[in-house]
This record gives C-alpha cells, sequence and structure tokens, in this order.
C-alpha cells in the first residue's frame, strides 16, 4: 500500500503592527523574536514593525498591512504610541495631539474590525500602549550621542507616555478590545528601567 502525501495546511499567522518598538522586535532576545519562537510549527509571527511611524502615518499603511480579502490571523497586536507622545516643542514632526491619536487608535481598530469581522476587531486584536520613560537613560543616551550638541531635554516623558497609555486604554474599552498598559505593568517592576532599554 501506498500513502498519499497530503502537504499541511499552512500555519495561521500573528501580525505585529507598530512603530520601531515593533520593527525592532525581532532583534535577538526581543519580544518578537521570543513571540516566534514560542509559536514555532503553530503560527507564522508577521512583523509589520515601521521604524518612526506614529498613528497618522499608519493610517497610510492601514490597508496594505490588512487588507480585505486577506486571510485573518490568529491574532493582531496593535502597538502604537510611543511616538505620538514625543514632546512636540522637541520632536514636532512625530508629535501627534492626544485627541487625535485616540481617533487614530479608533479607526485603525475598526478598520481590523471590518476586515476581519467582530473577531478580528475584539479578542483576536490587543492594543499595546506606549511604554514607560527614563528620562535619566535618555538623557544620558543624548549627551553620550551629541556631546556638547545635546539639547539637554529629553523628546520622551513619563507623563506624556502615562497620558497616551490611559488614551489607548479607553479607545480599547470603548470597542472592547484588550489592552496592555505597559506603563503601568512595567513599573509595578523594580527593575523596570531594565526591561525599557531592551525595548528599544
Amino acid at each position: 500500500l501506498t500513502s498519499k502525501f497530503v502537504p499541511p495546511m499552512p500555519p495561521p499567522s500573528i501580525v505585529l503592527f507598530g512603530d520601531s518598538i515593533t520593527q525592532r522586535s525581532f532583534s535577538v532576545g526581543g519580544w518578537g523574536q521570543r513571540m516566534a519562537n514560542e509559536y514555532v510549527r503553530r503560527a507564522d509571527v508577521l512583523n509589520r514593525g515601521f521604524s518612526g511611524y506614529n498613528t497618522d502615518w499608519a493610517l497610510f499603511t492601514l490597508h496594505d498591512v490588512f487588507a480585505k480579502g486577506s486571510a485573518k490571523p490568529a491574532l493582531i497586536t496593535v502597538f502604537f504610541g510611543a511616538n505620538d507622545a514625543c514632546n512636540p516643542k522637541v520632536v514636532e514632526r512625530q508629535h501627534v495631539p492626544l485627541e487625535k491619536y485616540k481617533t487614530n487608535l479608533k479607526k485603525i481598530l475598526q478598520h481590523i474590525a471590518t476586515v476581519y469581522g467582530k473577531g478580528g476587531g475584539s479578542a483576536r486584536t490587543v492594543v499595546i500602549t506606549p511604554p514607560p520613560v527614563d528620562v535619566e537613560a535618555r538623557l544620558k543616551f543624548q549627551k553620550e550621542q551629541y556631546g556638547d550638541k545635546a539639547i539637554g531635554v529629553a523628546p520622551r516623558s513619563m507623563e506624556w507616555a502615562n497620558m497616551y497609555a490611559k488614551a489607548a486604554d479607553s479607545v480599547a474599552a470603548e470597542l472592547k478590545v484588550p489592552s496592555l498598559n505597559l506603563c503601568e505593568l512595567m513599573t509595578a517592576s523594580s527593575n523596570w528601567k531594565v526591561q525599557e532599554s531592551k525595548l528599544l
């Protein structure tokens, strides 16, 4: 007797959609790399991170990343806000005002829900908020990088990160999408500054 070879079904996908924190997540030891290792042979983890992007710019790529008619992912992470929350006096180009950030994030989640149905927009999508900011470490890096030309003002702060994290939480709650508030979760740990440095 001969058995007929039946090719395996393609595994489901997990789509990581975000900014540089997502793009760099496939670096050695990154959170995306660890996810890919955890789900090896069970799901393909796809990195759709765009370095430097805020939610304004994410809207331009949204319809390509989540195209109508595309296969429904098993899980989608939406991880924007770190650039939106930049101090506008330091990094005006990347900053997105808080209310517009909320509107943009809502548009992203609503598009996902429209393309993949209720499951794609709720239980199968997770919003990840901006992480906390180690201001001292950023100022030190700025000094090492630019020397006497360092401006001495961090482009990001805990105050702004917390504001945008809470805003992301509120949008997710409104649309009944689960969220991970990294500002709260990470700062609950005594070594959160080490964790923050590994994200970037």
